[in-house]
């Protein structure tokens, strides 16, 4: 069997702070925490988790700055987004903090996806075969 010779996408190739960024992420998120009650776990998490989700989307839109080509959307990067608009949204009939702490989640989470989806499609080679039912 042969492989598929066709060059990938410099988004694959060059993004690397992106992908380096989600990778300590994910490295420190469940490593580091605190000996002390002054700063709760979860909030430690949620900074870390925060600052490289920020960070690599930083870094993605920094490298696609230049780019000719337009990016792909997905309609499952578009879901976090109306999860974060209908948290907004329940800001008038909800307690205001709660609904803006679950929008800010969403955000954050959507920060995420969006270049982890973005360079997993780039990443894959061929595109030409069946689609997933």
């Amino acid at each position: 069997m042969g492989r598929n010779k066709r060059a990938r996408p410099d988004a694959a190739t060059d993004d690397w702070p992106t992908t380096a960024l989600l990778a300590l992420m994910m490295v420190l998120a469940p490593g580091l925490g605190v000996p002390h009650e002054q700063m709760l776990q979860d909030t430690l998490k949620s900074i870390i988790v925060s600052f490289c989700a920020l960070g690599a989307a930083a870094a993605f839109f920094w490298h696609r700055r230049k780019a000719q080509a337009p990016l792909r959307w997905h309609a499952a990067v578009a879901f976090p987004l109306l999860l974060m608009a209908y948290a907004l949204g329940s800001m008038a009939w909800s307690h205001a903090y709660l609904g803006s702490v679950e929008a800010v989640r969403w955000f954050i989470f959507s920060l995420i996806f969006f270049p982890a989806a973005l360079l997993v499609a780039y990443m894959v080679s061929d595109r030409t075969g069946p689609a997933l039912a």
